[in-house]
């Protein structure tokens, strides 16, 4: 969890840089796949819980676990710069 905070921190502060439609395009995009990837982790915390074979099945994980959620924001991140590219930018005036 600490890991997905920070990445969506720093993947943020990058963004405030850019403060026209793309970066909030680019935003809206990094916070709803925080908010899954978190949703996901709570839920393999409760499977965990009441499911004996979620605990054995993580436990042996745990390493694998953590990676797939580094993965899964870069490539969150890398989907919101696509994203944002091809969105038209905000005009000033």
């Amino acid at each position: 969890m600490v890991t997905t905070d920070t990445l969506n921190g720093f993947t943020m502060s990058k963004l405030i840089y850019r403060a026209d439609r793309r970066a909030a395009i680019a935003s809206r995009i990094m916070s709803v796949a925080v908010a899954l990837l978190s949703l996901l982790v709570a839920g393999m915390g409760l499977a965990k819980l009441y499911l004996p074979v979620v605990e054995e099945t993580l436990k042996d994980l745990g390493l694998t676990v953590g990676v797939a959620v580094v993965v899964a924001m870069v490539a969150a991140f890398v989907l919101a710069m696509r994203v944002a590219k091809s969105a038209p930018a905000a005009q000033e005036g």
